[in-house]
């Protein structure tokens, strides 16, 4: 059986390796980062639309159901007048 040669290194490469890896492992969660901050800033972006477009159909709902209430109480208040039994919905 063939025994295998085991390699010696000096400390100066062994810390060259590992500032190596380093590095590698630092860039890898740099570009993470990068990532994630470029993907919450376009769902800033996304939030930011939807809520532009939700806010004046938000108001013009608001604005439907204040005057459904308003009706509803002049209908009941005419039904009431004239004699009209409203069935209970």
């Amino acid at each position: 059986m063939a025994t295998k040669e085991i390699k010696k290194i000096t400390v100066d490469q062994l810390a060259r390796m590992m500032q190596s890896g380093f590095t590698r492992i630092e860039k890898s969660v740099q570009e993470g980062f990068a990532v994630s901050f470029e993907e919450f800033k376009r769902l800033n972006a996304e939030v930011k639309d939807i809520k532009t477009t939700l806010d004046p159909i938000v108001i013009i709902a608001a604005e439907h159901e204040r005057r459904i209430q308003t009706l509803e109480s002049r209908s009941e208040r005419i039904e009431k007048k004239v004699g009209i039994v409203r069935l209970s919905r």
